[in-house]
C-alpha cells in the first residue's frame, strides 16, 4: 500500500540516467523513456521501502512506475533517485 505524496496533470520526463550499470541490465530501456509526457504521480512507500519515494507516469500510450528511492525538488522540476537510476521529471501542468 501507498500514500499519495503529490499529483501533477502534465509532467515529461526530461532525463533518465543509469548510475549504476554493473548492478543490473534491465534498467537500459528506461533510458527510452526520455521526452515521455503524461499524469504524473509520486507516493510514499508503506510496506517494503517505507517512508521512500517512487513515481508513476501514466501517458496515453504507456505508462512507467520507477523503484523506490528520494527526491530533490527544485522549482518545477523534480529529481527522483533510485538506486539504479536518476529520473527527472519537468511539471508542466500542477
Amino acid at each position: 500500500m501507498a500514500n499519495t505524496l503529490a499529483s501533477f496533470k502534465k509532467a515529461t520526463i526530461t532525463n533518465v540516467e543509469i548510475i549504476n550499470k554493473d548492478e543490473t541490465n534491465y534498467n537500459f530501456h528506461r533510458e527510452d523513456y526520455t521526452g515521455f509526457t503524461g499524469e504524473l504521480t509520486l507516493f510514499y512507500s508503506e510496506d517494503k521501502y517505507p517512508g521512500e519515494i517512487y513515481a508513476y507516469i501514466c501517458g496515453e500510450d504507456d505508462d512507467l512506475k520507477t523503484s523506490c528511492g528520494t527526491i530533490k525538488t527544485d522549482g518545477d522540476t523534480v529529481a527522483l533517485t533510485t538506486r539504479n537510476t536518476v529520473y527527472t521529471f519537468k511539471i508542466i501542468e500542477e
